[in-house]
C-alpha cells in the first residue's frame, strides 16, 4: 500500500495534539486493515479515534502506546493496542525494505523527515515491556491513563538471574496478538483487541499457576492498562516458554500422514466394524488400530487425561466466586438453549443463502444438510426437558488441537482467552468442561478428513482414492476420540462437572458436539467454502448416531 504524508510543526510528539491528531486518525483505517491481527477487515471503518498516548521511554527513543477506538458502519466499536514512534536514518530505511507493514505514514518535523511505525522490532523498546513487568513500572499519560507492570511470584525463576540480558525477538506468526520470545526463558502476548476487564488468558493462567498445574506455560507476570480509575484492561501477559515440537494440530496431521500411508500399502477393505463413539468406549481398540494408527493412540489417551486433569484443577477452588463451580440453573438451560438456536437459526439460513454458490458436488450434501434444521433444534431442545446434574466451572473455551504444544512426550495446554471475537464477560462464563471436550472431539474429525480431502499439507491421498478411503477416515476419527475420551472420564470420574448418570452424560456431550459442528459450518461458509463438508458431515454423523 502506498504509505501517506503526515507534516508537525514542533516534534515527532506533536502527532498526538488535536489537530495532528485528527490526521493521523485519518490515515489509520488503511493501516489497520494491512495488519494480521486486525479483526475487523470485513467491517467499514466509520472512524478512528486515538483515545490515549502513554509514552513508554526506553534507551533508543520515546515511544507511545495508544490506543485507537474504531467505529464501524455497524455494530459495536472496538479498541486495539497500537504502540507507535519515529525512526530516521537507516533504521528507517531498512523498516521500508524489510517490513513495511509496521509503517504508519511518512512524518516531517522541525528536525527533520522519518517515519512513524511500531517499535515491535526493537530491542530496547521490547526489553522496556519485560523491564516494566519485572520492577513494577508504571506510566501515565496528560488524559490519566496509566500502564502498570506486575509481576507473579514465580516471575524470578522464570526470568532468571539475568533478565536484562535475555534476547527478544517478535514471533512472525499468523495471530490476533503480538508474541515478544526473550531468549529461551520467557514470552510476551501483547494483546491487540482490547476489551474492558482481566483477560481470561491472564486470569486463568494464573490460577493455574497458583494451583501448580504443570501443563500450561506459568504466567510470570502482566501489563495493565487503566484510565480514570475505571476497571483494568489486560493488555499483555508474560509466561514462561515452552519448547515443543510444535502444535498436536501439526502433530496430529503427521500422524494422519503415517496412517494414511499405511492403509494404502494395506490394500484391503476395513475389516474392523465401523461403530459409534458410545460403542467403542465399552471394547478395546481393534487389533488393527495398533498396527495401522499407531503410537498416537497412546497420546491420544495422554492428551485425554492432561484434558480431565486441566478441568479438575479449574474447579479446585470452591472459595474463589470467579472459579468456585456452579449449578445448572433453569435460567442458564434457557439461556443456553436460545444461544443455541439462535446459532441454528442463522447458520442454516446462510447456509440456503450461500448454496447456489458452492461448487455443484457439494450442493447435494448441503441440500441434505438444510433438510436437518429441525432436527438439530430438537437435539438442542434437550438442554431444557431434563434437569443437568452437573456443575458449571471455568473452561479452556476454545479448545482443539491448535492450543495444545507437543513436547515430544507430553502436552501443553495455552492459550486461554477463548474466542477473542465475543467481549471478556461473556468468555468468563461458566460452562460445562464437556463443552472443551467436544470441542477436541471435533478437532479431531477435521484433522481425518482435512487431510482426506487434500485441505492440509499431510494430505497424502489421491482425490481418486477419496470414496474407498472414506470410511478409514471416519474409523481413525471414531477410534482415536474414544481412546480419548475414554482416558478424559477415567481421571475425572468422580467430579462433579460431570453428570451423574451415563444418559444424561452422553446426550449433554452430544449437544456440545453438535453445537460445535454447527458453529464451524457458519464459519466454514463465511471464510473457507471448500472446508465446508467436514462439519456438514459432523452434523449428518452425530444426528445418525443412536448412541
Amino acid at each position: 500500500m502506498e504509505v501517506p504524508t503526515l507534516a508537525v510543526n514542533s516534534n515527532w510528539e506533536s502527532v498526538f495534539n488535536k489537530q495532528a491528531k485528527t490526521k493521523l486518525e485519518g490515515v489509520l483505517p488503511e493501516f489497520l486493515r494491512a495488519q494480521r491481527w486486525f479483526g475487523g477487515k470485513a467491517r467499514t471503518i466509520r472512524s478512528i479515534d486515538l483515545e490515549d498516548a502513554v509514552q513508554l521511554p526506553h534507551d533508543s527513543r520515546a515511544a507511545y502506546m495508544t490506543f485507537a477506538r474504531v467505529h464501524y458502519g455497524a455494530g459495536d466499536p472496538d479498541t486495539y493496542a497500537l504502540p507507535l514512534t519515529f525512526v530516521t536514518g537507516p533504521e528507517a530505511e531498512k523498516i521500508q525494505a524489510e517490513s513495511p507493514h509496521e509503517i504508519v505514514a511518512r512524518l516531517t518535523t522541525c528536525s527533520g523527515e522519518g517515519i512513524l511505525a511500531t517499535p515491535m522490532r526493537d530491542r530496547s523498546f521490547c526489553n522496556a515491556l519485560l523491564d516494566a513487568i519485572g520492577s513494577r513500572k508504571s506510566f501515565k499519560s496528560a488524559s490519566g491513563g496509566e500502564i502498570r507492570g506486575a509481576p507473579t511470584g514465580v516471575f524470578q525463576r522464570l526470568a532468571g538471574p539475568e533478565a536484562s540480558c535475555l534476547e527478544p525477538s517478535l514471533i512472525r506468526a499468523e495471530q490476533s496478538n503480538s508474541s515478544i520470545l526473550y531468549g529461551d526463558r520467557l514470552i510476551l502476548k501483547v494483546f491487540r483487541r482490547l476489551d474492558v476487564g482481566i483477560n481470561p488468558d491472564l486470569e486463568v493462567g494464573a490460577f493455574l499457576t497458583d494451583a501448580g498445574f504443570a501443563h500450561i506455560p506459568p504466567v510470570g507476570g502482566a501489563l495493565e492498562y487503566r484510565r480514570d480509575k475505571g476497571e483494568p484492561i489486560t493488555l499483555g501477559i508474560l509466561q514462561g516458554f515452552i519448547r515443543s515440537e510444535g502444535d498436536a494440530w501439526t502433530f496430529t496431521l503427521q500422524a494422519l500422514s503415517r496412517y494414511y500411508e499405511r492403509v494404502a500399502a494395506h490394500g484391503g477393505e476395513l475389516r474392523a466394524e465401523v461403530r459409534g463413539l458410545w460403542e467403542l468406549m465399552g471394547h478395546d481398540p481393534h487389533p488393527e488400530a495398533r498396527d495401522l494408527i499407531g503410537p498416537y493412540l497412546e497420546a491420544a489417551g495422554l492428551l485425554g487425561r492432561r484434558t480431565a486433569e486441566l478441568h479438575l484443577a479449574l474447579a479446585s477452588d470452591r472459595e474463589n466466586p470467579a472459579f468456585a463451580p456452579e449449578p445448572f440453573s433453569p435460567v442458564y438451560q434457557r439461556a443456553l438453549y436460545q444461544s443455541m438456536r439462535n446459532l441454528t437459526m442463522q447458520a442454516f439460513q446462510l447456509l440456503g443463502q450461500r448454496l447456489q454458490a458452492l461448487p455443484t458436488d457439494m450442493q447435494e450434501e448441503a441440500r441434505k444438510t438444510l433438510g436437518l434444521e429441525a432436527q438439530v433444534l430438537d437435539r438442542f431442545q434437550s438442554v431444557l426437558n431434563r434437569k443437568i446434574t452437573a456443575l458449571r466451572t471455568r473452561v479452556h473455551g476454545d479448545y482443539h488441537l491448535g492450543q495444545v504444544l507437543y513436547t515430544g512426550s507430553d502436552f501443553v495446554i495455552i492459550d486461554f482467552e477463548g474466542e477473542p471475537a465475543r467481549p471478556i464477560s461473556e468468555r468468563r462464563i461458566k460452562r460445562s468442561p464437556l463443552r472443551d471436550v467436544a470441542g477436541m472431539l471435533r478437532s479431531f474429525h477435521y484433522a481425518a478428513y482435512g487431510a482426506l480431502m487434500g485441505r492440509t499439507a499431510a494430505t497424502v491421498v489421491r482425490p481418486e482414492d477419496f470414496p474407498a478411503m472414506d470410511p478409514w477416515a471416519h474409523w481413525w476419527y471414531a477410534t482415536v476420540s474414544s481412546v480419548f475420551l475414554k482416558a478424559y472420564l477415567e481421571v475425572a470420574e468422580q467430579a462433579p462437572f460431570l453428570p451423574k448418570g451415563r444418559e444424561e452424560l452422553v446426550a449433554l456431550l452430544d449437544v456440545y458436539q453438535l453445537e460445535k459442528a454447527v458453529y464451524e459450518m457458519a464459519y466454514e461458509l463465511n471464510n473457507r467454502p471448500d472446508w465446508l463438508r467436514i462439519p456438514m458431515r459432523g452434523i449428518l454423523g452425530l444426528l445418525a448416531d443412536p448412541h
